[in-house]
Parts: structure tokens; sequence; C-alpha cells
């Protein structure tokens, strides 16, 4: 098909704005963790920057974005690229198959590294590095291919406009499956959790809210009605659930703070994301007051149930990406904007495509929990195989940034860094926690 020089040029800045995500992704739970480790933290997420894309041109794009064959995409389609060049579109697309390809392989980037803050200071970096891989192939690329593929979840009729299931529930999901609880020594557990520098978190959100509009408006695919849409309703729910979260955090401690009003941002954002190019405003203020209450709600849970999801990412992520993507049964435009987009009404945001209805309400909710069990139970028997071969917990007492990596975030005359000791590690098999 032929291609259009606008949209080319717009979906290149949006390519540019998702790959801003994940440094962002970095500093923002670089910050939230101790400063011990720090660096391990904001490793995880620039090496995926590496090994995604690797993945991503050798088989990922293509297993996500083949023909179908049974439950995955052929492999071979477009492997290392090929079949793709910057002159044709891709069906139904007016950008160059190579740009499509770039800009979801941001998406590939970002998927794992949101885990990354479930497990903190409890994964060594070899095995992250080998889980990262595998679970891109087994958990990621095929919920992609079934939602956006053109498999037999999108042919059945779920929408997700810019990854509340591929990316938020998968990921988010997932984290429940961590590597054991955290070692806390007696005189840190009053700390244990408090962000160690919150400019980081505050920069971090900053860069994601930023880069989000790439995610969110970009897949529009095109410039146009759609696109405004997405970047609109991003906004408005991300300023909605800052706010109500900031409110709810002064209630209950008596005082605001800004890393409860950046986690309510990013609640908004995740929750949004399903449905961003397809409700109307209105619809986006929704979905930024349940964020708020919903996500805050699964927050305090998880605490109470002793869940060490060590950065919520299934409160915010996981559960955010949930919610949006059922409401979209709801908050969707009516059935008359399902029709012929040249003859639906001006105001439909996304003509042609999803409407809401009951039907479609119970499609959502079914897609949304397979991928959350089907999550769970693939990261679990993932874990399970590598720890067999490689031990997953770090085996350095205290500082994980100078055991693993050989490097300190800060160096202070205050606090002597010294070489950690080394144990035999231990292989430690993944638990629900």
């Amino acid at each position: 098909m032929a291609v259009d020089l606008v949209s080319t040029g717009f979906m290149m800045v949006c390519m540019a704005l998702v790959q801003l995500m994940t440094p962002g992704l970095a500093f923002f739970y670089g910050g939230l963790v101790k400063d011990t480790s720090v660096l391990t933290m904001m490793m995880q997420s620039f090496v995926s920057m590496g090994v995604a894309s690797i993945v991503w041109f050798l088989v990922g794009f293509s297993l996500c974005f083949g023909e179908s064959v049974y439950f995955i995409g052929n492999p071979w389609t477009y492997m290392g690229f090929h079949n793709l060049n910057v002159q044709e579109a891709l069906p139904n697309q007016s950008i160059p198959g190579l740009l499509f390809a770039g800009y979801q392989g941001m998406f590939a980037v970002i998927t794992p590294a949101l885990m990354t803050g479930a497990f903190a200071d409890r994964f060594r970096f070899k095995p992250y590095i080998i889980f990262l891989a595998v679970w891109l192939v087994l958990v990621y690329a095929p919920w992609c291919h079934w939602v956006w593929g053109g498999g037999w979840l999108a042919q059945w009729g779920v929408w997700d406009f810019a990854g509340g299931i591929v990316v938020h529930v998968t990921a988010g999901f997932s984290s429940l499956i961590v590597v054991g609880k955290r070692q806390v020594a007696e005189d840190e557990l009053e700390d244990h959790d408090r962000p160690h520098n919150v400019p980081f978190v505050a920069l971090g959100t900053a860069l994601l809210w930023f880069g989000w509009f790439g995610f969110n408006a970009g897949s529009a695919l095109a410039t146009g009605g759609t696109a405004v849409a997405a970047a609109v309703n991003s906004e408005i729910a991300a300023s909605v659930a800052l706010f109500l979260w900031l409110v709810i955090d002064w209630i209950k401690q008596g005082r605001p703070g800004l890393v409860g009003l950046c986690v309510g941002a990013i609640a908004g954002l995740a929750t949004v994301t399903p449905a961003a190019g397809f409700i109307q405003p209105w619809g986006a203020f929704v979905l930024g007051c349940v964020a708020a209450v919903l996500c805050y709600g699964c927050c305090e849970l998880r605490r109470k149930l002793g869940f060490d999801d060590a950065l919520d990412v299934w409160g915010v992520h996981g559960m955010g990406g949930f919610i949006g993507t059922v409401l979209l049964g709801v908050l969707a435009d009516p059935e008359e904007c399902g029709s012929d987009p040249a003859t639906a009404p001006n105001y439909c945001v996304n003509p042609g495509t999803v409407t809401a209805s009951w039907e479609q309400l119970g499609k959502q909710l079914a897609a949304a929990g397979l991928a959350a069990v089907y999550s769970v139970v693939a990261t679990w028997v993932i874990l399970k195989a590598i720890n067999f071969c490689i031990p997953l917990k770090p085996y350095h007492d205290g500082n994980l940034d100078l055991g693993e990596h050989g490097e300190t975030a800060y160096h202070s005359p205050v606090r002597a860094y010294t070489a950690p000791k080394k144990h035999s590690p231990e292989k430690v098999g993944p638990s629900m926690v």
C-alpha cells in the first residue's frame, strides 16, 4: 500500500517517544529502591533495550505479526525484518512496514522491563537476561499475535488500543510470580520500602508521561482524529488519577507526598491505555477515577496479604491494564459508531471499530482474565526451568550493585562500600508470595 509521508513523520517521533519510556522507567524504579540496588534496577531496564531489540529483530516481530501458524505468527515471515522496506506499507496501514516494526519493537522493549519492579533485590543479572528473552517469546509474542497480529482473539472481537492486555496485563500479572521474599535486616525493616531518591521518581514519571503520548497516540498508526483522542484521553486520565491518588494519600497519611502523586499518574496512564483511542474524554475521566481508587486499593491489599511485589507492578500496571481493558466494553462509543467510517456520526472517536455492549464487555473480561492466568502460569514455568539450570537469587550480602556489577551509585565518605561476601549459589524456586 502507499505510504503517507505525514503519518510517517508522526510515527517516527512516536517511536522515539516510546523508546524514551524505558530510560524513564529506569529512573522511576531506580528512585524507588534502596541506594544499594539502584544500579541493578536501572541496568535491568537498560539491558532490555539491547536484548529485547535483538530478539525482536530476529524473530519477535515475525512471531507477533507474521502469518498465523496455529497459535503464533510464522517466525519466517519477517525474520531479520525480511520482507519489510521503507517504500511499502503493510496491509491496512499508511506507514512503511519497517517503521511499523521499529515502533512495535519499542513496546517489546519496555514490557518485560515493567516486571523488574516486582522482584527488586532478588534477581541475578545472568538469569534475568535469559528470562527476558524467553518471556518475550513465550508470553509477549503469543498475546501480541492473538490481539494485534490478527490472531484468534482479534477475530473474536477483542480490542486493545495500545497495550492494556498485551503489555500491562501480561507484565503486571507475571509479576505475581516473584523470586522469594527479600531478605531484610532487622535494622532496615522500617526503611527497606522507602524510596532512596524521590527526584529520580519524579524525573522518571515525567519521561514516562511524555513518552506515553507516543505510546498511546502512536497506536493510531497515523495522524488524525483517533491519535488526537488518544493523546487527550491519556492526559485526562493521568491528571485525574494523579490528583485523586494525592488526595487519598493526604487523607490516609495526613500529608501529601510526591511519590504517591507520581504513582497515581502512572496508574491513570496504564488504565487508559487499552481504551485511549476508542473512548470520549468523559470516559477517560471515569477511567482516571477508577484507576486511582482501584489501583490504590490493590496496592494496599498486596501489602496486607504479604505479596512482596516490591514496587507494586501488579497493583498499578496489572490491575490498571485489566480494568481499563474490561471497561472499554462499556465506555466505547455507541452502536452507530460501528458502521462504515464514511457514514458514522462526526462525534465518533474511532468509527468502524469497537462499540459498547454487554457482549463486548464479556469478551474484554474473558480476554483479560485469560491473559492474567496465562501470564502467571507461563512465568512460573519459565522461572522454574531457569532456576533448575542457574540460581536466580543473588548470593551477595548487602550491596547488590557492588556484588552483581562491581559499581556503586554513590561514593559517600560516610558510608564505606566493601565487597560483599559470597556464599554458595543456592537454587531457590519461584514462589507465590
